[in-house]
């Protein structure tokens, strides 16, 4: 990443408005954590190109991690309004809210980034998190089997589906999914 910064760098002190570089330094500057960088970068990114999604995703993505979440939302709103098949941007406004404790909303969103992409294993997960969150234990389960069928070992389903049965009192189902995700 560092000799990436510094090639953006240099591209940019030649051409300080070139869209690519102010957008990969940008996801370099947020890979790196300083998320207050990356904010202006791709700001000044999309102010050469307004319509471009991933530049908007990212800014939204860095918006949540700064914990403007009203910023994030009104960024992924804009987002979906441009392309609303960008699975992604309808996966991050579902984080936020959830995030937020806003979950019959999140789950619209995971739902709408699901249907777009039905097996993103992520937003599955996400959407059952927010189920259980609801006591909608068994409908979380599904969620979390639907993606343990997309990626077995995915170790945030299969650690929400042991929690989940434990809430069932399902103390064996539960140990052999922690088991599964300890392993």
């Amino acid at each position: 990443f560092a000799e990436a910064r510094v090639g953006y760098k240099k591209v940019l002190k030649k051409r300080p408005n070139h869209f690519h570089a102010l957008h990969l330094l940008g996801a370099s500057e947020h890979q790196r954590g300083d998320f207050e960088a990356a904010l202006r970068l791709f700001k000044r990114a999309l102010l050469l190109d307004p319509r471009s999604a991933q530049v908007q995703c990212d800014l939204g993505i860095v918006l949540a991690e700064l914990r403007r979440h009203d910023e994030a939302l009104a960024c992924f709103d804009k987002l979906i309004t441009m392309h609303a098949d960008f699975v992604e941007a309808h996966f991050r406004q579902g984080n936020v809210l959830l995030g937020l404790g806003r979950l019959a909303e999140a789950i619209m969103s995971f739902d709408n980034a699901i249907a777009l992409d039905s097996q993103h294993v992520a937003a599955l997960t996400n959407k059952g998190q927010a189920l259980h969150l609801l006591g909608r234990v068994a409908e979380a389960i599904m969620c979390y089997d639907k993606a343990l069928m997309v990626k077995p070992a995915h170790v945030p389903a299969l650690v929400n589906r042991g929690a989940a049965f434990k809430d069932l009192r399902q103390t064996d189902k539960a140990i052999a999914e922690f088991n599964l995700a300890l392993a």
